[in-house]
């Protein structure tokens, strides 16, 4: 209950003379949206309800645009008791080739001392994962979290040429041998035969 009455009061500093705020016993509601609090199972939950199963938190300001989340770590929910239609990837390495990557600069952050981020365009990805790219607000977002098995099968793919080369190298380096050996065996052969010449 005191985690709720926190959370009432720095919404309340924070909420303009227009936003409505409404208390319910496990739930904040502003404007509509709803932040729910069960400290007791088994620790506060935050979530968004939109009407739908699976709901989106945008943390998106009308005049700054997209704010910055910062946490210690998140989890994503991977339980394959989630999950269906599981089909494996395949030509990640493909894929990934296509994909440029840059540093750049946010517009917003023109106006202060620019920090150099470093990824990829979503205009560009859509062309070739399409289901990790989103439009929220009208602007193109990326689930890069979701580009992690990509990297993952890619990685497999080219290890599996790299383990094959190294077996096919292998291969080589043992018929070079014998055929080194095979050479010295003649040129021992051809030494004898010019020596019992000259005798």
């Amino acid at each position: 209950m005191k985690k709720l009455l926190t959370l009432v009061l720095l919404v309340s500093i924070s909420l303009g003379a227009s936003a409505q705020l409404k208390v319910f016993p496990t739930y904040v509601g502003i404007g509509g949206n709803r932040i729910t609090l069960k400290p007791a199972n088994p620790g506060p939950e935050i979530g968004g309800s939109d009407g739908s199963r699976w709901s989106t938190i945008s943390f998106w300001h009308s005049q700054s645009g997209w704010n910055k989340l910062l946490a210690k770590r998140y989890k994503t929910i991977s339980d394959i008791a989630f999950k269906t239609n599981l089909i494996p990837l395949d030509s990640a390495s493909q894929i990934l080739r296509q994909i440029n990557t840059y540093s750049y600069n946010f517009i917003e952050d023109s106006c202060v001392s620019p920090k150099k981020e470093y990824g990829i365009v979503a205009q560009e990805l859509v062309e070739y994962i399409p289901d990790i790219v989103d439009t929220i607000n009208g602007h193109l977002c990326v689930d890069y979290d979701e580009l992690i098995p990509f990297l993952i099968k890619g990685f497999n793919e080219q290890q599996a040429i790299i383990d094959s080369c190294q077996i096919r190298i292998a291969d080589l380096e043992a018929t070079i041998s014998n055929l080194q050996f095979q050479i010295q065996g003649i040129k021992s052969i051809l030494r004898e035969i010019f020596m019992n010449k000259e005798d």
